[in-house]
């Protein structure tokens, strides 16, 4: 039996920002030097506070996530300003999260929020206690009125939304729980398909991994999208995902629905091959099957036929590509094995 363990996760707050104080006072130092010999276009140096905030029951990586790309050293690297974070919570302290790990918090006050340019709220099943905590709702909406950024992660969208702020406002939160937001707060317009979703200074996002594409967006906006892409690399992140892009993803159904996995490696294969002449005699020499019996099986085990696989995975990334490259509609046809632009232009009719 394996005994209990209990983990302190320390987010990395009083450390980083003494380590970035110095960069920066190095930098000031630099540029001072520097000026002495040539005209400098921008010397001023930048510090935006985010808070970040949570509550017993938050969902770890729906913190930890946000955490991670504003602590990215690239960001004062590339452009000589930083994030300084705080994670805060009602209480401070010690805050359990939905795993065995804890997160250190310092207290919510008015004056902290007062200071914050950017303000988010992570998700978690402990959110709904938070529902009835007036105060902090409060506290909530008089900062959110006056800073540059206000948003949520996944379940966070319901303390969102009970600000009030919101209403008449595009949000968005994790598809299993779109109807129950809507439901509760009838005046906001609450999004089902994307990942995130930006509304003038609100922005909110499904859950976890789309908190991140979030965070990566905010800092394109505050920076540049070269500093985004470089932040998105070094967290070896597969793709930096636009927030138009859907949160259901057909290739994850296929794999879900083919629970023993059979034909993972195929749609893997097809993703690699869209842009070449796909059949089902190809697709079944691929898995050393005759096409009929290819067929017969792969229809039983997926639910649809073969062919409809493979329409269904080019759909998925002409839509990838428009949305996320400059690549025109003739280019994303060949690219995604489409006859011609006309061709890919009747898919989303």
């Amino acid at each position: 039996m394996l005994a209990s363990v209990e983990s302190t996760f320390v987010l990395p707050c009083n450390t980083i920002a003494a380590v970035r104080m110095e960069k920066l006072r190095m930098a000031r130092i630099n540029l001072e030097d520097k000026s002495k010999t040539e005209s400098l276009k921008t010397t001023s140096l930048k510090t935006h506070n985010v808070c970040i905030v949570a509550y017993a029951g938050v969902n770890l990586l729906d913190v930890a996530g946000p955490v991670q790309v504003f602590s990215s050293d690239i960001i004062f690297d590339e452009t000589h300003s930083n994030y300084e974070i705080v994670v805060a919570s009602p209480e401070g302290g010690n805050v359990k999260t939905d795993t065995s790990i804890d997160i250190a918090t310092i207290p919510i006050s008015r004056e902290l929020l007062s200071s914050m340019d950017t303000i988010l709220i992570a998700g978690g099943r402990g959110i709904y206690d938070q529902l009835k905590n007036k105060s902090l709702i409060y506290m909530l909406a008089d900062a959110a009125e006056d800073s540059h950024r206000f948003g949520s992660i996944c379940m966070g969208a319901f303390l969102l939304a009970a600000t009030g702020l919101v209403d008449e406002k595009r949000i968005t939160t994790h598809w299993s729980k779109v109807s129950e937001l809507q439901s509760l707060y009838p005046s906001t317009l609450v999004e089902h398909g994307p990942i995130f979703i930006n509304d003038g200074k609100y922005w909110s996002s499904a859950r976890i991994t789309t908190g991140i594409d979030m965070s990566l967006a905010i800092v394109e906006e505050d920076s540049t999208r070269s500093v985004s892409l470089s932040i998105a690399k070094d967290l070896v992140i597969y793709s930096r995902r636009d927030g138009s892009q859907s949160q259901n993803s057909f290739l994850l159904d296929l794999q879900s629905t083919d629970i023993e996995g059979r034909f993972d490696r195929l749609h893997q294969w097809l993703t690699l091959n869209l842009k070449n002449e796909i059949n089902v005699e190809k697709l079944a020499a691929y898995v050393s099957m005759s096409p009929r019996n290819f067929t017969r099986v792969y229809t039983k085990a997926i639910g649809i036929t073969p062919m409809r696989a493979v329409e269904g995975i080019r759909i998925e990334h002409a839509r990838y590509y428009l949305a996320n490259t400059d690549a025109t509609c003739k280019v994303v046809a060949a690219m995604c094995g489409f006859k011609n632009e006309e061709q890919l232009r009747r898919v989303f009719v």
